[in-house]
């Protein structure tokens, strides 16, 4: 079945999960590294890029998602100098998108040319490494499944490629994710269909911005908020003094989350940011501070992984 939604996922434990992974890994001769640039800080695993060192090649899903305003150049070298951030050096990046094909004839092309005997495909669930495989694969191949829910791909599995084998892995479930405090009607909600919302905020001392009943950032000083997240978030401005409220009664108008997502643990962090910086939330989207510096105030559920980075998307 492919595009289905509604069936329970059935995922395999973390340690089986990267245990296949490494597998796959250390008998081939290439590794395609899946990353989706809209969640940078959820789908980058620092530990197959560890693994991969030496034959890591990286491929930037979903392009087509990020907003109008992305040069496709650009946000490569960003993602280049990230990785050298930590250590890691990709042969080649490649800036695709699945959905429409762009990109798909650049990557299939280094692949004949290459022609390893085994190219392991890595990433973390709802990366999109089933519907790449669905664009590489001949026609008449049998097409992977392709599915909004996390546990689609349950084993190594082994196919033709131009006289070499494609190992397709399960995708590994990430720590510290947003969807991990969602259930699974409500994590289909933050996997976006079209272009992901960019939308500019001037906030004052005090003012906040939720997203929806996920977290929100509480402004210490003015400044202005670029804020990239799907359009299904509702982005809720109010003030420092409600917003932990509403984070608490979560009502149904704010949307986010539903009666039968888990119960959320909150977490205050602080972080100061220089203009062209992004505060990026796993698994959410990222903010970028423009014009002047600022001290925010985050309030996320427990163990959600943050990062600051030097801004993806340049003002223009």
């Amino acid at each position: 079945m492919t595009h289905y939604g509604e069936l329970a996922p059935t995922p395999l434990s973390q340690e089986v999960e990267l245990k296949l992974a490494k597998n796959a890994i250390s008998h081939s001769q290439l590794v395609l590294m899946l990353i989706d640039p809209i969640d940078f800080a959820g789908t980058l695993s620092p530990e197959l890029i560890r693994l991969a060192q030496g034959k890591l090649a990286v491929v930037l899903t979903k392009m087509d998602l990020l907003p109008p305003i992305a040069k496709t150049q650009e946000v490569v070298a960003w993602c280049r100098e990230e990785l050298s951030r930590r250590g890691a050096r990709a042969q080649a990046i490649f800036p695709i998108s699945s959905k429409n094909g762009m990109g798909i004839s650049r990557l299939s092309s280094f692949l004949r040319k290459r022609a390893p005997s085994r190219t392991a495909i890595v990433g973390v669930t709802n990366v999109g490494k089933s519907a790449l495989l669905e664009r590489l694969l001949p026609q008449a191949a049998p097409k992977p499944t392709i599915s909004t829910l996390a546990g689609t791909t349950l084993d190594l599995n082994s196919r033709p490629y131009h006289g070499g084998q494609i190992l397709d892995t399960p995708g590994l479930t990430p720590e510290g994710r947003m969807d991990a405090h969602l259930c699974p009607s409500c994590q289909t909600k933050l996997i976006p269909s079209s272009p992901i919302s960019s939308m500019l905020y001037e906030l004052d001392r005090g003012g906040a911005l939720l997203f929806g009943s996920l977290g929100c950032l509480i402004n210490h000083d003015q400044t202005v908020l670029q804020v990239y997240v799907p359009g299904s978030i509702n982005i809720h401005r109010t003030n420092a003094e409600k917003a932990p409220a509403l984070l608490a009664e979560a009502p149904r108008w704010l949307g986010g989350s539903c009666a039968k997502c888990p119960p959320k643990k909150w977490e205050e962090q602080e972080f100061t940011l220089e203009p062209l910086e992004d505060l990026a939330i796993a698994g959410l989207g990222w903010v970028s501070v423009r014009r002047m510096p600022t001290t925010v105030q985050a309030i996320l559920p427990q163990g959600i992984r943050t990062q600051v980075r030097s801004a993806m998307l340049q003002k223009r």
